[in-house]
């Protein structure tokens, strides 16, 4: 395990509570994710947490974005929108809770976030229906003009979801971010956790 990784892991609520504790200088802007409704698998918990995270946000002056149970065309419109709207010189934050896997192919790793209502058979299925996330990292970098991008990363849950063909593992790979980027996991690199059973925030939410 990479030592950045294992910083962002194990500092997750520390990471949180700073982010939230002490407000950055400067416009702030915010997307939050919550993918529940997927077909024979629905997450418990995700209104809740979404809950928790935008409040927080909004009293430390966050512009905050809300969305749930993106399909496909939703989820890369809203990721688009809104590194076309982070403010020159802001801190934009992403927060994801959802499913996701990562990808192996040709020796290339792909961290991709799924949508619901999508039809996933294959490691080529999630990669073309999913959202990439390495791209939506460089677009934030390079694009949106922030000088400082958080991601919070929800997305590492067991699910009988994954596809049975090609290299697809459950849960986030760590990488190495760009400079300005910090990315923080819900657990180990490509391990998942159990799903909640019950309808209360994530521990990286709270």
């Amino acid at each position: 395990m990479n030592a950045l990784f294992k910083w962002t892991l194990v500092c997750a609520p520390m990471l949180m509570a700073s982010v939230f504790a002490t407000p950055p200088s400067g416009p702030r802007a915010a997307l939050l994710v919550g993918n529940a409704k997927y077909d024979g698998f629905p997450l418990n918990g995700v209104g809740k947490s979404l809950d928790l995270v935008e409040k927080t946000l909004r009293d430390q002056g966050y512009r905050v974005t809300r969305l749930e149970n993106l399909n496909e065309k939703e989820f890369e419109e809203a990721a688009e929108a809104f590194v076309g709207s982070v403010p020159t010189n802001g801190v934009a934050l992403f927060y994801y809770l959802g499913l996701g896997a990562n990808l192996e192919r040709g020796g290339k790793h792909y961290n991709v976030l799924r949508p619901v209502g999508a039809t996933i058979a294959s490691d080529n299925d999630y990669r073309s229906r999913g959202l990439n996330l390495t791209e939506f990292i460089e677009d934030l970098a390079k694009t949106s003009g922030a000088r400082a991008n958080l991601l919070f990363l929800d997305a590492c849950w067991e699910s009988p979801l994954l596809p049975e063909k090609g290299n697809v593992s459950g849960g986030m790979r760590a990488f190495e971010p760009t400079e300005g980027v910090v990315a923080t996991f819900a657990a180990d690199t490509v391990k998942t956790i159990a799903a909640p059973e019950s309808d209360q925030p994530s521990p990286l939410a709270k």
